[in-house]
């Protein structure tokens, strides 16, 4: 009977040691289980926080393109406003210069078309006189 006796008390004690254990294994358990919770929400206001920020960068990048854009245009503008009434005090007081200036474009213009085709043939023609049939009559002048 003792070696009966001596096995209950192995067991009581093994039962007890699983118990322990798993009271154990669940307590840690719930423990990683909360510090995952921890990371994951740190992990999200980390995130939340990036997200913030690379929003403000990019409202102020568009702030600061949308202002340099406008002081451009307002700048071009201005240029363009300075420059017309140049132009036009300029041929209020001197007509001749700018009818002479338009004259020499005009020359230069018509010098142009007339060297580079605009005279009425391109290498083009003779293709189409091919398509249109009309080959022979160049052979026959």
């Amino acid at each position: 009977m003792m070696k009966h006796e001596q096995a209950r008390k192995t067991a009581k004690t093994v039962k007890r040691t699983v118990k322990s254990a798993q009271k154990t294994a669940r307590s840690s358990a719930e423990t990683l289980r909360r510090k995952m919770a921890d990371a994951a929400e740190d992990i999200e206001d980390q995130g939340r926080a990036s997200m913030d920020r690379a929003s403000a960068w990019a409202s102020d990048a568009y702030e600061s393109g949308q202002h340099a854009f406008d002081h451009a245009r307002e700048s071009v503008r201005k240029n363009l406003h300075s420059a017309g009434s140049s132009l036009q005090s300029m041929a209020a007081e001197n007509p001749l210069s700018i009818a002479a200036a338009g004259l020499a474009a005009g020359f230069i213009l018509g010098a142009l078309v007339m060297r580079y085709g605009m005279s009425g043939s391109s290498e083009y023609d003779e293709y189409e006189d091919e398509e249109n049939g009309d080959e022979e009559e160049y052979d026959d002048m």
